[in-house]
């Protein structure tokens, strides 16, 4: 849903340096099946202390540790 003028510029500016932030620090991944291996059809990225991933090892999980950068 598109809400028109619910944050100022200033706010969306700094909506997007937060964001920003995050993904120099967790960075965008693709996770992959479990089974097959196949990528998904989506990049994504993680902010807390646990993160959804999914990988043929070990399926689909919150895990507290990025699965690139192996940093919490």
């Amino acid at each position: 849903m598109l809400i028109r003028n619910a944050l100022s510029q200033g706010d969306q500016r700094r909506l997007v340096k937060a964001i920003d932030a995050v993904v120099k620090s967790a960075p965008f991944y693709q996770p992959t099946m479990p089974k097959t291996g196949k990528p998904l059809s989506v990049r994504m990225t993680n902010a807390g202390k646990l993160g959804w991933v999914s990988d043929k090892v070990g399926g689909y999980r919150y895990q507290p540790l990025h699965p690139i950068t192996g940093k919490p």
